[in-house]
């Protein structure tokens, strides 16, 4: 609000300059205008002090790109009400491809802090490290007098922190929908760059509101970047990637919730086949060792604070009753006489039909794993262990190995408006 104070003042003084048009007051008008120069420089001094307390450094480290495009090299470009250039480098997307990022990317919470957004580009390519990349940058701006007779010199300059996004593998990912859980997580990070991680100091991220909310501390998360290969193998305890997973999560659009396809192992035995990506409903959010964001307390309403509307009620009833029903096979093969195991697990539709469930397990604190999707109309259970399947003259068996030692299960839901909750985790020993 300074800044729109500032840039009014300045054009009010500069419409008042432009009415004096007598010769005999000209003198009068650059002795005042080198007067107010003088004035505006040390106002732009200031600013630029001020800009460096906040330029978040350390995130220009880690997530920097090379983002300005070679004219050659761009395809299409879309600019929105807001000024926000969108740029293809890809032949799969044309300007209403363009225009329609624009409008997923309004389908995230947001509120002032869209107006610092200046850059989205799609690039052709996949990236080695990441699908999707936020680097904050600057602006400039300049202000100028106009007088016939003299020359047109910029009067006063300032700059702006603006914030950019990469999106990679645009010739695979070709629609606004494919694109949306990255697009979402990108924005994450300048909004919360934005609002919540100002410091330049990094180790100064765990004194602020938001870890103090999110109880992030040395024991749990990271937050120093300098070592880049360390940062790509725990890229979801960083401080900066869990904020952005967490705005997701509160904030992010409904279609950043992507869906995918996982089977079981009956499944696998009938010749169907799983997707290998991990979507949202095998990980809400990148770290599942923390608890989901919606249940910590006071976290979405400090969330929403910025854009100055209640959080939303998310889902909190998070019994879902999963229960395990042992099944055995045998069979006198030429082997032996054997016993198979298998475990049928069933749980309740807590939340209707309508809602897409999965099924999901870890071992040993390692990462959740999908075991099966469950779309409206379709029995809320599924198999884990050794099946068989008799064909008479032979025993088919599938094993997946997941009825070894201790595991923890869940299951997710994800609602039609795109709210999704976690059932209560349930350890079961084998």
């Amino acid at each position: 609000m300074r800044r729109l104070a500032l840039v009014c003042a300045v054009l009010a003084v500069v419409w008042g300059l432009l009415g004096w048009r007598c010769a005999d007051e000209l003198e009068q008008t650059l002795l005042t205008a080198q007067s107010l120069r003088r004035d505006l420089d040390e106002i732009r001094d200031h600013l630029s002090a001020e800009l460096a307390l906040t330029e978040n450094t350390a995130a220009q480290e880690m997530l920097s790109k090379d983002y300005t495009p070679e004219p050659e090299q761009m395809v299409a470009s879309y600019t929105s009400p807001e000024d926000i250039l969108f740029v293809s480098q890809s032949e799969a997307w044309d300007e209403q491809a363009l225009k329609s990022l624009y409008e997923e990317l309004l389908l995230n919470r947001h509120g002032e802090e869209l107006n610092s957004l200046s850059r989205v580009t799609v690039y052709p390519q996949k990236d080695d490290f990441a699908a999707a990349t936020h680097e904050r940058s600057t602006q400039q701006t300049n202000l100028t007098l106009h007088f016939p007779s003299l020359p047109e010199t910029p009067l006063f300059a300032f700059t702006r922190a603006t914030g950019v996004i990469s999106l990679y593998d645009g010739d695979e990912r070709t629609t606004a929908k494919e694109m949306a859980s990255s697009l979402s997580h990108e924005y994450g990070h300048h909004y919360t760059f934005t609002h919540m991680l100002q410091s330049s100091a990094e180790i100064a991220y765990y004194y602020t509101e938001y870890a103090t909310l999110r109880g992030l501390n040395a024991d749990n998360s990271y937050v120093s970047t300098a070592n880049r290969e360390f940062y790509n193998d725990h890229h979801e305890s960083f401080l900066v990637e869990i904020a952005a997973e967490d705005y997701v999560t509160l904030m992010g659009s409904p279609n950043a919730r992507t869906v995918g396809e996982y089977r079981d192992i009956r499944q696998y035995m009938n010749g169907e086949t799983s997707d290998t990506t991990l979507a949202r409903n095998a990980a809400p959010q990148e770290n599942m060792k923390l608890p989901l964001a919606q249940d910590v307390p006071g976290l979405a309403d400090y969330f929403y604070s910025f854009v100055d509307e209640p959080a939303p009620e998310f889902p909190q009833d998070r019994d879902f009753g999963l229960a395990f029903d042992r099944r055995t096979a045998s069979y006198n093969l030429t082997s032996g006489y054997q016993t198979f195991v298998s475990y049928k697990i069933t749980w309740d539709k807590r939340f209707g039909d309508d809602v897409i469930y999965t099924l999901i397990s870890a071992k040993d604190g390692e990462d959740y794993m999908p075991i099966r999707t469950i779309h409206p109309g379709e029995e809320a259970a599924a198999w884990i262990g050794c099946v068989t399947q008799d064909q008479g003259t032979r025993v088919q068996i599938y094993d997946d190995g997941l009825t070894s030692g201790s595991r923890t299960f869940l299951v997710t839901a994800i609602l039609p408006d795109g709210r999704f909750c976690v059932s209560e985790p349930v350890t079961r020993s084998f």
